[in-house]
């Protein structure tokens, strides 16, 4: 469904959206009126095409806000089982926290 959603088993009200939603990504004023046709006459209702484009508008904003940042992720996964295990214990205020250099199991 990645490569080619025009060729999946979704309705077609579904890939009008998603059409919407790529164009909306890459540009709002990339959205036709005859986008929106479409997904009308797919079976899409105004409030879910509003809600396509506020949806991969905001996602496009929190991406374009965490690489403004500069930010990263971890690539070891080890770092998320200490990371979830200190939240467990302290709750997410102590997430800022670094991460212990050993977790207890939740057994000991």
């Amino acid at each position: 469904m990645k490569t080619d959603f025009q060729r999946a088993a979704i309705s077609d009200k579904l890939k009008a959206l998603l059409v919407i939603a790529g164009k909306t990504a890459k540009g709002g004023k990339l959205v036709t009126a005859a986008d929106i046709d479409g997904a009308r006459q797919s079976g899409a209702t105004d409030l879910e095409i509003h809600d396509t484009v506020l949806i991969a508008a905001f996602f496009c904003l929190c991406n374009r806000y965490v690489d403004g940042l500069a930010t990263w992720a971890p690539d070891d996964p080890d770092f998320y089982r200490q990371r979830a295990a200190l939240v467990a214990v302290n709750g997410y205020a102590a997430s800022t926290l670094p991460a212990p250099a050993t977790v207890a199991s939740a057994d000991e």
